[in-house]
């Protein structure tokens, strides 16, 4: 599905319809909550975007993320890191809100959102390629060392943390409980790391 939103093309993949149908139809409601937290902070990317000034050309949404096509233009340091980071910094604001009017309401819905923004903003902060925090501190490292350099630097640090993150997944899996899905995300942002996920823009 294909339309038009502000003069941006916009796509809906057939996966991500599947997806979202699959999440409403067999989802005790968790995943289905966390998809939306996830949702919201692709948007605030977007929001940043177009605040900077960066012509978006096509925003294609897929079972995995946000695919965006835009026009490559010259954008300042500061600019730069604003729309990096624009994600974490609404997930910290939903998660404050949820809080909030949970703790107020004594509602566990919201209080369970909380947990569920702060995990996806915490996440996302980590120097991990294909993460937000992994852009940002290629984009630091960069502005010190050479763009080669900072690519070596920034892969060895994202792969050492997924072993990391690997090892405490199965440590949970062992010691808590049988939840895999840390050690899943920590193996596929190696397996990125080491796909060429990591590039100097």
């Amino acid at each position: 599905m294909r339309f038009r939103l502000g003069g941006v093309s916009i796509r809906i993949s057939f996966f991500f319809c599947l997806l979202l149908s699959l999440l409403i139809l067999f989802d005790n409601g968790t995943i289905f909550a966390a998809f939306w937290m996830v949702c919201a902070h692709e948007s605030a990317h977007l929001f940043a975007m177009k605040l900077c000034g960066v012509p978006l050309k096509e925003v294609s949404l897929e079972p995995f993320g946000i695919l965006i096509k835009k026009e490559e233009i010259s954008l300042g340091f500061a600019r730069r890191l604003c729309i990096i980071f624009a994600g974490c910094f609404a997930n910290f604001l939903l998660a404050g809100g949820c809080f909030l009017i949970g703790f107020l309401a004594n509602n566990p819905l919201l209080l369970k959102l909380f947990f569920i923004n702060l995990g996806i903003a915490v996440i996302n902060l980590l120097p991990i390629t294909g993460l937000d925090g992994g852009q940002a501190f290629l984009e630091i490292i960069s502005r010190l060392k050479k763009d080669k350099d900072a690519v070596a630097i920034g892969k060895t640090v994202s792969a050492t943390l997924c072993v990391i993150l690997f090892v405490i997944g199965i440590i949970i899996c062992v010691k808590v409980r049988l939840n895999p899905s840390l050690c899943l995300l920590s193996f596929f942002l190696l397996v990125q790391t080491f796909t060429g996920g990591l590039n100097k823009n």
